[in-house]
């Protein structure tokens, strides 16, 4: 891929041969991973999107935010995978759906004064004895 504009800003990262861009439904994306699983899970997963989580997301149903939507998101991780989301506001909500999925679940409102938009961070738990997601 040719860097753009932006690979000052990220190191290049696109350069990396480790980076796959990939153009398409990124909801459908990680429910085809979720179902594929194996070793083309990802490490993380960041939506940094438009429109982040809100009080009006449907919280079963919508097909980013919704529980299932986390349950897909859980799948298709690694042990010790990390999601990220960027919303506008926190959403206590979305937070209890991401704890309830098994995240370990911290935000962070970066910047200072003014509207500060807030950044949810999950990690996988991993169980003690297997190594693996918890359930």
């Amino acid at each position: 891929m040719v860097p753009g504009a932006l690979a000052v800003l990220t190191g290049n990262a696109v350069s990396d041969p480790r980076v796959t861009v990939e153009i398409g439904d990124v909801a459908r994306r990680i429910r085809r991973t979720a179902v594929e699983g194996g070793d083309g899970r990802f490490d993380a997963i960041v939506l940094d999107l438009y429109r982040g989580p809100h009080a009006k997301t449907h919280q079963s149903d919508d097909p980013l935010y919704g529980s299932r939507a986390i349950e897909n998101m859980r799948a298709a991780l690694k042990p010790c995978g990390v999601v990220a989301v960027w919303g506008e506001n926190y959403d206590e909500s979305f937070d209890k759906r991401l704890r309830s999925a098994g995240f370990t679940v911290t935000t962070d409102r970066p910047g200072r004064g003014g509207l500060r938009h807030v950044v949810f961070l999950g990690q996988l738990k991993q169980s003690k004895k297997t190594g693996k997601h918890a359930s």
